[in-house]
């Protein structure tokens, strides 16, 4: 049996969050992670860990919860994490190493997902 890939969704949009959850079930992948608050991630990362990390860029009005949790992520699990985000200007803003990428949303083209 093959085993599944786990993936963890960060965002605080519900709909974005559970649609991208379907597409990822229908496509095998394991996505009963969901968080939308920092701490909530730093729970779910502690306790079980990841293969891939999809977080909204801009979530509870700024960047700041994004840049923490991503900081986390960064310094003590080094975890591949893809952007979503609507905002043009901020799509380069953090992505920093080869292990950050950046899809669209909310119209993003599902060949984005496929990995």
């Amino acid at each position: 049996m093959d085993k599944k890939h786990k993936v963890l969704i960060i965002g605080d949009n519900p709909n974005l969050s559970t649609s991208i959850g379907i597409f990822l079930l229908k496509e095998g992948f394991d996505v009963g992670l969901f968080a939308n608050s920092y701490e909530t991630a730093v729970a779910l990362l502690t306790n079980s860990l990841p293969n891939l990390v999809l977080i909204e860029r801009y979530m509870n009005g700024n960047e700041t919860e994004t840049n923490k949790i991503v900081t986390f992520i960064d310094t003590k699990y080094r975890l591949p994490i893809v952007f979503i985000t609507q905002y043009e200007n901020l799509r380069y803003s953090f992505i920093n190493s080869l292990n950050h990428l950046y899809i669209p949303h909310p119209e993003f083209d599902s060949h984005f997902l496929r990995i």
